[in-house]
């Protein structure tokens, strides 16, 4: 990834947005980078969520860790 906006991360309220869900493709070389910007760039303890099978996440996936952290 060369270029990615933070556009909503930065607008959102920290009430709402105190620990943010970031699924992210890990590879080898580049696991974790993603959410070591996030925590570094805002200050938040934001929760990575890799995969690293080389397929994109699905719906289900996502929902079923949403739900594990909601709960």
């Amino acid at each position: 990834m060369k270029y990615f906006r933070f556009h909503f991360l930065s607008q959102c309220p920290p009430t709402r947005c105190s620990r943010p869900l970031v699924p992210g493709m890990a590879h080898s070389r580049t696991n974790g980078q993603l959410i070591k910007v996030i925590r570094d760039k805002y200050f938040v303890d934001a929760i990575a969520f890799n995969k690293i099978k080389g397929v994109p996440f699905t719906t289900g996936e996502l929902k079923k860790k949403i739900i594990e952290l909601a709960g």
